[in-house]
Parts: structure tokens; sequence; C-alpha cells
């Protein structure tokens, strides 16, 4: 078994400091959010956007039915919706609904880069990928993909898109560039699909079961092969810490991390209440937080003391699938 080694630690970006207190705090100013959190609540066909400093509700952010997915980019939040087949596209500054684009059938994964205008939408129905172009907001090309493509991750340079197929046990590698698959790896995919990749380029994290044997499986990018595999919890979603040495993973009641430089877990971590069922996880631009989607509310666990400190009330209908955190002030 091989693992990587682990990258350099970045500077942590600094937050306002958040305490269970601060949960029912009045909403601040929207011009003056930095980081907000934006969570599909399903059931609800609506996405709330979450002050992370202060841990309560600021607004509601447009989306059409059964929002399933969230991704952010600097000044834009991307919301796949189940329920029509589109996406739905607000600009952070003022709240304001951009653009709602048809996509294929049954969208289930969203991931937008950070360098170049693009987002990816992967649709469980149809087996495809979906190509926006952020600038004009519009799907500008199809891609054909395995069965029941769900998770969906952007390589920091954005030059490949990888996409786990649920159905087929593989995971499509797609050049940018070209808009074709270049690669289709052999992974048995489960967990919920998910997939990951490392800030430093070189790996991506996809969840696989293989049995009864949880696993995450490591990718190496220039080889497009399987290079490793960690004994995790049964992953529903993946995400990396910012300095590319933690991943965080979560099954439906407990929260795990894994150092990527020697494949060791961390004992699970349970999410504090006892009604749960956690389908989503995204982390704080500084790694200093992690938000875990949680049937009715957003958890904060603090990534340095593995402690869960505050929650956000989303309502009792919300049934939230997934959360993005802007990597920027709105």
């Amino acid at each position: 078994m091989k693992f990587h080694r682990r990258l350099a630690t970045i500077a942590s970006v600094a937050m306002c400091v958040t305490t269970a207190a601060a949960v029912n705090a009045a909403p601040a100013a929207w011009a003056t959010i930095c980081y907000p959190a934006y969570v599909a609540r399903m059931s609800a066909n609506a996405v709330t956007a979450i002050d992370t400093g202060s841990v309560s509700a600021i607004t509601t952010v447009s989306s059409g039915p059964a929002p399933v997915a969230v991704a952010t980019a600097p000044g834009r939040v991307y919301v796949a919706n189940r329920g029509n087949g589109t996406v739905t596209v607000t600009r952070t500054s003022d709240n304001t609904t951009m653009a709602t684009i048809s996509v294929g059938a049954l969208p289930a994964g969203l991931a937008a880069s950070q360098v170049s205008p693009r987002a990816y939408v992967s649709n469980g129905m149809s087996n495809d990928v979906s190509v926006i172009d952020t600038y004009s907001n519009t799907n500008i090309a199809t891609i054909p993909v395995g069965r029941n493509p769900r998770g969906v991750a952007v390589l920091p340079n954005g030059s490949r898109v990888y996409v786990a197929n649920y159905a087929d046990d593989t995971v499509s590698v797609i050049n940018t560039a070209t808009n074709s698959v270049i690669a289709t790896i052999p992974v048995d995919v489960g967990g919920g699909g998910a997939i990951a990749a490392h800030p430093g380029n070189g790996y991506v994290y996809v969840s696989s079961t293989s049995g009864t044997r949880n696993t995450v499986s490591i990718i190496n990018v220039r080889t497009n092969s399987i290079t490793g595999t960690i004994d995790t919890l049964f992953a529903k979603n993946i995400v990396v810490h910012p300095n590319g040495g933690l991943l965080y993973l979560n099954d439906n009641f407990n929260v795990q991390a894994v150092d990527t430089a020697t494949g060791l877990a961390s004992v699970p971590i349970a999410l504090p209440t006892t009604t749960t069922l956690a389908k989503g996880i995204a982390i704080h631009p500084s790694g200093a937080y992690l938000y875990v989607a949680n049937v009715d509310r957003l958890e904060v666990l603090d990534t340095s003391t593995k402690q869960f400190i505050a929650h956000a009330p989303l309502g009792s209908d919300s049934n939230a699938t997934a959360v993005a955190v802007s990597p920027t002030c709105s």
C-alpha cells in the first residue's frame, strides 16, 4: 500500500470564533459576510445561506425543485436541481438569480472550477456530464460517461475532471480542453459515489466498497491508476483539507479524518444529535471548521479539537442534502 507525501501546511485564513452561544445571533448585513455556507434543503425546495461567523441563517438562495448539490466559485453559487434537471446560478453580492440552465436527467453531482469559467454536472439518469460556461451561464457540452454518475471533482489546475460512476464501478477522466473522456479507471465505487481532489493536483480520492470492506481508493492523476486504499467508514462524501494533510468523510452518523501521508484514519467522530442522517460536508477555506448537512441543521466541527461546537437550525422540512462554502467574501 502506498501513500503520498503531505504537502506543507498553508497559513490559516482568519475567521470569527464560533461558539454554541452564537447560533441564534442576529444575521449580519448581507454585504459583509465572508465565506458563507450554502445548504441545499431538498424537501424544502430551497437553499439557505449561513453566516459561518455567527452560524446563523442569512437568507434563502434561489433554487429549483429538489436541490441536490451545491458548488461555489468567487461571487457565484451553483445549485443542481434534481426535480427538473436544471442548475440555478446566484450572484452572492446581492443574492440575485442570474440564470437557470437546463442540464441532463436527474442531476446528482456538481463541481465548479476555481481557475476557469466552467462548472460540471453529473446526470444520474442520462449517464453524462453537462459542461456549463460560467461566463455566459450556458450549457456548452454534454459528455457521455459511465452509468449513474454521482460525485464530480475538478483538479485545482482545472485540467481534468473525475467522475465516479456508481453503477459501473468506474471513474471517468475528462480532459477539460477537449471535453472528452481520456481514461476510464476500474474501481469499486461505493459509499455515496463520493470523490475529491487533492489541492496539490497529484491525487484524487474516491469512496469504495468491496463486500463488507469500506475504503477510500487513491488515484494517481499522472498515471490514472489506483495507487493505494485506506480502510474507512462508508464514505458518503469526501473533502480534503486546504493544506492537503487530511481528508474528511462522513457516513450517516459520523465524521472521520484520514491522514493523507500515512493513511491512518481517526476514530469516528459521532454527530451530536440523536436524529442524524448526514448527507453533505464542506470545509472552511482556512481548514479550521468542517460543516455537516444533517437532516434539519448544519453542524460545525472544530478540526483542531475534533469537537462539534455549534449548529445552525434549518427547519424541520429541510432534508439537508449538500453544503458548500464560498471561497471569498460576498
